[in-house]
């Protein structure tokens, strides 16, 4: 087998020298193929013929109506989906079919794909900013990975940008809701001459105000939005050779929201709240109202971020059944965040994060079309690096309280490098069998160095002088680390085995993962409005390591790969004179080492830290269906049923442990995180034509997620909820001029997308009230 260092070596060097190679070959590319600029995938009836159909796609007019602005606003479009925002830090954590990771760090790679115009960013955090000017959004579930793009357990989301066009084309949206928000985005796309075609288009969503409430200062408001994002992309045409040059800028300066502190026995717990606080948490407790959350008057939750991005893709063809492509891409995030963790006026949980990150990846893909045979051959190669600055404010805690500790500073850096190969083949055995098989090999390396210091008030290191070293370091037989200075590395190293025990020390590690994963699949024709399809595949997800603080190098220590087995078997039927389509889907997965955040017993308090879940199993069925009851009104149906238990885990009771006794249960059977048994939406659309060339259209639409849990021990309740939303348009015949009315939510059910525990407070993160607003539109 290959070490890593020479396969990402060759792979670098060849990716590079493939995508200089296509570039190069602009001039001399002669006429061999129809021409067509580059997109991405398509949903198609034929999940195999290219690899890739998504179980979903969802165009401009589903997103808009459903207000997505950000990614996280997927959740109510794609029945299995679950997108919480980890203890208010604003990062989105995707669960797809059970397969997800609840952590509240940025170093975490997301169990679910995210990419843009199909180049993978390895972070969720990354992926933010603005929904800005889509064609459409591909989702695709279960194992990902053997035919390009990143590996990922839960599944993969594409958002696809709009491309340019020859023919001059344009818009613009304003709305405007009573929260006081406002949203305007235009584009605009225009031929230049010579195959070349360019597109421009900007996006700013703001408020002077936001609408949620302080429960200890209801005069004071939270939330008001100052977001803005452009995007401007160059494609060219030529006989045999297409691409398309994307690049983006977004900024956000909004305010973040602040979650709310609740009564832990309506959340499943014994008691109203983890640890004693110094003062009466219950006077900051909330429930039934998603306007409420809490905050400290002098520490207001705000937003300093940017992120720009760049993609690239070539496509040429120098022969007939022949094509070569190869997608780069360049992210680059900086994070200046104030976030309130806790949901108190006091200071509980407060973090101050600086986040700094750079990502880079070059995919290459050959397809040949061969005799009955599609075959595609490639692969990528993908490098990024992370650090972070992230000061814990803690000055009315339990462990200030307890320990004097007012404020922790934790740095960390984080330097990943991944190579894969990958290979399928589409045999169109008969008319009516498509058979596929497809395989996939990664290697993946990380560098990891991090510690937690005294912020240089000198509070940490009282708290290790005079008392952790006299009344637990000492008593336990540990060694001395003598006296912790200000501003130092306070990491005590309590492995016996592992250089500089009994001192204090950076955690620096590194790691390797290789593992092969692949595809067998199925798509058979059972009549001319009948189709039967089936697959199995397994892919892997890198190990990786705790980005919280940690006190001891043994609670340091980086979680393993996971692992997934995935069984599927689907049927679509079209209903008769083309009035619609239903799919109906089975699916089992089973997982082996599932990543999931648990608990770390350390000297100071239990703390999150990721883990891993030896075993866990998912069941479902899911259901997609579309079609028109009449000339002027139609339905479309998304449902979901999934049953994602633990099989196998002794799980650290964090209310029950106290360092070094560290007390476990057994959690077999046991829901995973962020997984609802059941969750669907429905559309009810009428549409007829009224005087003088005019159309009408009416829409009602419903989402549901009954109840699920935000931690691995079935505790922390995520509510059931209903959520209807309803618009009415009035536009001209050709769609060029409309105007909306519209209301999301609008009987304002009361729901929450994270429960978690802060220090002595239980907490959780309330959606969005009802809203009800105004949209002009004009396209050119």
């Amino acid at each position: 087998m290959l070490r890593f260092c020479t396969l990402s070596r060759w792979l670098k060097r060849g990716l590079l020298a493939g995508a200089f190679a296509l570039i190069s070959t602009a001039a001399a590319a002669q006429e061999r193929l129809p021409s067509s600029v580059i997109t991405v995938r398509a949903a198609a009836t034929a999940f195999i013929a290219d690899g890739a159909d998504p179980n979903q796609s969802i165009n401009q007019a589903m997103l808009a109506n459903a207000g997505a602005e950000e990614p996280a606003a997927l959740a109510r479009l794609v029945p299995g989906l679950s997108v919480n925002v980890g203890a208010a830090t604003g990062i989105p954590n995707f669960t797809m079919r059970g397969a997800g990771l609840n952590d509240i760090t940025s170093n975490v790679e997301s169990s679910v794909s995210l990419a843009a115009d199909d180049v993978a960013f390895p972070y969720a955090v990354m992926m933010r900013g603005l929904l800005l000017d889509l064609e459409r959004v591909e989702v695709f579930k279960g194992p990902q990975g053997d035919q390009g793009g990143r590996s990922a357990t839960g599944g993969r989301i594409n958002f696809v940008s709009a491309a340019p066009t020859q023919a001059a084309s344009g818009g613009i949206d304003w709305s405007a809701d009573h929260l006081g928000n406002q949203d305007i985005q235009a584009a605009i796309s225009q031929g230049l001459g010579g195959g070349f075609s360019g597109r421009l288009a900007g996006r700013a969503i703001w408020s002077d105000e936001g609408y949620q409430k302080s429960v200890s200062r209801p005069q004071d408001r939270l939330g008001a939005r100052d977001e803005w994002a452009v995007r401007g992309s160059l494609a060219f045409d030529r006989p045999a050779l297409q691409g398309v040059l994307r690049l983006q800028w977004d900024q956000d300066r909004s305010e973040n929201l602040a979650p709310a502190a609740y009564d832990g026995r309506k959340g499943g717990f014994g008691q109203s709240q983890p640890l004693p606080t110094p003062y009466d948490a219950a006077d900051y407790f909330s429930d039934g109202d998603n306007l409420y959350g809490d905050w400290g008057a002098d520490f207001r939750p705000q937003r300093r971020n940017t992120t720009r991005s760049a993609t690239a893709h070539l496509n040429w063809a120098p022969r007939a059944g022949m094509s070569i492509e190869s997608i780069t891409g360049f992210g680059a995030f900086d994070r200046d965040e104030r976030v309130e963790v806790a949901g108190v006026a006091p200071e509980d949980t407060r973090w101050r994060v600086g986040t700094h990150i750079r990502a880079f990846s070059e995919e290459l893909r050959v397809r040949l079309k061969l005799s009955g045979v599609d075959l595609t051959v490639g692969g990528q190669y993908a490098r990024d690096s992370l650090k972070e600055r992230t000061l814990f404010g803690l000055r009315r805690s339990f462990f200030n309280q307890a320990l004097g500790v007012k404020e922790i500073l934790l740095r960390s850096r984080q330097d990943s490098e991944t190579a894969a190969l990958f290979g399928a083949a589409d045999w169109r055995a008969t008319d009516r069998l498509h058979l596929l098989a497809a395989a996939r090999f990664t290697q993946s390396k990380k560098d990891w160095t991090a510690c937690p210091f005294d912020s240089g008030d000198g509070s940490v290191a009282a708290a290790w002088n005079n008392v952790l070293r006299p009344f637990v370091i000492a008593p336990r037989g540990l060694p001395d680390p003598g006296l912790l200075g200000v501003g130092q590395c306070a990491l005590y190293n309590d492995l016996n085995d592992r250089a500089g025990f009994g001192t204090f020390q950076p955690f620096e590690d590194k790691s390797d993962f290789s593992r092969w994963s692949g595809r067998l699949g199925f798509e058979a024709a059972l009549s001319s409005e009948s189709l039967l399809r089936g697959s199995i595949a397994t892919a892997s997800k890198m190990g990786g390591y705790n980005g919280i603080t940690a006190q001891t190098l043994s609670q340091a220590a980086p979680y393993d790969a996971e692992s997934v087995t995935a069984f599927e078997l689907g049927v679509r039927r079209l209903l008769q004179n083309g009035q619609g389509h239903i799919d109906l889907s089975a699916f089992f997965n089973a997982y082996r080492n599932k990543q999931e955040t648990g608990f770390a017993v350390t000297p100071v308090g239990n703390i999150p830290a990721l883990t891993n879940i030896p075993r866990a199993e998912v069941f479902g069925m899911e259901l997609a269906a579309e079609w028109r009851l009449s000339q002027h009104l139609s339905t479309r149906i998304n449902a979901a049923f999934t049953e994602a238990r633990i099989v196998r885990y002794q799980q650290i009771d964090p209310l029950e442990s106290v360092y070094p006794a560290i007390v476990r249960f057994d959690s077999k059977g046991i829901a995973l995180p962020n997984a609802p048994r059941w969750q669907g939406n429905a559309a009810l659309i009428y549409e007829r034509p009224v005087a003088r060339e005019h159309l009408v259209r009416a829409e009602v639409g419903l989402s549901y997620r009954s109840k699920s849990f935000g931690t691995a021990d079935g505790r922390n309740i995520i509510s059931d909820h209903v959520l209807v939303d309803a618009r009415l348009t009035l536009s001209d015949a050709n769609r060029r001029r409309s105007a909306s009315i519209w209301g999301r939510n609008i009987f304002d059910d009361q729901y929450w997308t994270s429960a978690y525990q802060a220090n002595g407070v239980f907490s959780r993160l309330n959606g969005i009230p009802a809203t009800f607003g105004l949209t002009v539109s004009l396209r050119r």
